[in-house]
Parts: C-alpha cells; structure tokens; sequence
C-alpha cells in the first residue's frame, strides 16, 4: 500500500514537472516575442553608448535570437501590423549600431586631426626659428 502510495506521489510529482515546464511555452506567444524584442532594444538604447566590443557581440547575438530564431517560430502567425512593429524595432536597434560607429569614427578623427594640428604647429615653430 505504501509502495503504490510513493509510486503515485512520484508519478504526479513527475507529471505536475513536465506541466510547468511546458507551461512555460504555452504562455510564450508571438505579442509577448514582439514586446519583449521592445524591451530589449529599448534597454539597449538605455545603454549602448556604454558598451563595450564585447557587450556588443552579446548583444548581437541576442538581437540574432529576435531576428531569426524567434521571428521564424511566429512567422506565420505575424499581421501586416505585427512585420511593421518588428520592422521599426530592427530600425531603431540598427540605428543605435550605426551611432556607435559614427561616434567611433568621429573619436578616431578628432585623435588624428588633434595630432595634425601639433604636427603643424611643431613644423612651423621649427622653420620660424
């Protein structure tokens, strides 16, 4: 009797286990992917100017899981107003990328245009002598 009593314990506890881990599925849906694809760029957006080369290869290969993994599981199910709404969060993040590099390329002239300017007033102070 106490045997089957443990068996049948053991056997709900393994069924109640598998129901909330699948569980976890179920509730995932294709609104939930696009708010959280949302929340992720605007967390981004938050920090971005931060980053670092490595923060951004993390953060690229989450953007990779909403753009690709994610996206195909609900392909099918997305509206014309859903590939719109996904359209403007791959926008915005691609945007934050591209001021990144901007701001990367403008760091990296002010260094050489700084070196130039001692550069050529260096030169002129040696040929005015």
């Amino acid at each position: 009797m106490r045997n089957s009593n443990l068996k049948l314990i053991n056997n709900f506890t393994n069924a109640l286990i598998i129901l909330l881990l699948s569980s976890c599925n179920v509730f995932y849906s294709k609104d939930k992917y696009i708010n959280d694809f949302q929340v992720f760029v605007d967390k981004v957006e938050q920090n971005y100017q931060e980053y670092t080369e490595a923060d951004w290869v993390s953060t690229d290969k989450e953007y990779e899981k909403y753009t690709v993994e994610y996206y195909n599981k609900y392909k099918a199910e997305l509206t014309e107003k859903d590939k719109y709404a996904l359209g403007k969060i791959k926008g915005a993040y691609n945007v934050l990328k591209l001021k990144k590099e901007v701001k990367k390329v403008f760091d990296q002239t002010k260094e050489v245009l700084d070196q130039a300017k001692g550069f050529i007033d260096g030169s002129v102070e040696k040929l005015n002598k």
